[in-house]
């Protein structure tokens, strides 16, 4: 086993990708600031372009039902009769996001995975708190793989994967699965998860500027360090709403603090350069790669948090999801 890095660069001399230079002339002020309801709006609407060719991939939506929150179903054109399948948890701070959001996303992870691909629209805090929503997510794991010839997958090569929030899902549900002696999912795919949460950071995963090679006076200086800090301005709001409950239990919320099983599958695991995560993101990949496991970690240069809902409008984002296809086919075969 190996684990593997990759420093995906940037092209030219700027700090960011011109498109990410033009989507944000000045830092976003990201957060709920008194209005759920209009930070839900504003996170719950999808950004990217659909790059699937013409009936490469069929989707529906399908209601709640029983213990089954509402649910988008992708399917390849070209899928086997027993797909691999892929479930796919949205990122927003737990508290926002929607399966919209990342409906483009889904469509290509599909398509390139030429399988089944599920995206939950698990329940939001603070109205769920934690644990709700990794209860949920387990619910529907369990049920496609007790069912998967209905779903029409193989029940061997469900995979895990989210980004941001729902990265820390698709990690603590896995952890979850396979401490209650449950079958490994086949691989999992971690796009800027957040690794943390409800504990302080340690010094080397907090955000630091000076952890951010910015040339002291470039002229994209000031916007991308705001964009790197983005989620350190929000994310002791979004604990608050998270644990909104209580703290309870401390299992399955914070992955970077907790031992990890020899069974964990092969991890696949995207950062992107500006974003304070990507401290956390990365020293859970060199936690990985010293204890022995199987992945790959891809530090995406020029782009802020959330780049992969910019699909087709940045190139990394469909790099991305591209190289994350490509290695579920790898951990599935």
């Amino acid at each position: 086993m190996s684990f593997v890095f990759y420093d995906v660069p940037l092209a030219g001399d700027g700090l960011l990708h011109p498109a990410v230079a033009e989507d944000y002339p000045t830092p976003p002020n990201w957060g709920v600031h008194g209005d759920l309801s209009a930070a839900r709006r504003r996170m719950g609407v999808p950004w990217g372009q659909d790059l699937t060719p013409p009936g490469a991939v069929q989707w529906e939506q399908r209601p709640a039902a029983g213990s089954l929150p509402p649910l988008r179903l992708y399917r390849a054109a070209d899928a086997p009769e027993r797909a691999p399948c892929l479930l796919f948890f949205h990122g927003g701070g737990f508290y926002g996001g929607s399966t919209a959001a990342v409906h483009h996303p889904c469509l290509y992870l599909a398509w390139r995975l030429g399988g089944v691909v599920v995206n939950v629209d698990y329940p939001l805090a603070p109205e769920h708190p934690y644990p709700q929503a990794l209860e949920v997510c387990a619910a529907v794991l369990e049920r496609v793989r007790g069912e998967a010839e209905r779903w029409g997958v193989d029940p061997g090569a469900v995979s895990l994967a989210g980004d941001s929030a729902g990265g820390n899902l698709a990690l603590c549900l896995a952890l979850r699965t396979l401490d209650r002696g449950e079958p490994a999912p086949a691989a999992l795919g971690l796009i800027y998860p957040v690794l943390q949460v409800g504990e302080p950071l340690a010094p080397e995963t907090e955000y630091d500027a000076d952890s951010f090679a910015v040339p002291p006076g470039h002229p994209q200086a000031a916007i991308a360090l705001g964009l790197a800090r983005t989620i350190a301005d929000v994310r002791e709001e979004m604990e608050g709403l998270y644990l909104a409950g209580g703290a309870g239990a401390v299992r399955y919320r914070s992955p970077l603090l907790e031992p990890l099983p020899r069974t964990l599958p092969p991890v696949f695991l995207a950062a992107a350069e500006f974003d304070s995560l990507r401290r956390e993101d990365e020293r859970f990949a060199r936690r990985l790669e010293g204890e022995g496991f199987s992945g790959e970690y891809r530090l995406y240069r020029g782009v802020p948090h959330a780049f992969m809902d910019a699909l087709g409008r940045y190139p990394q984002a469909e790099d991305c999801l591209a190289a994350l296809a490509a290695f579920l086919q790898r951990a599935i075969s």
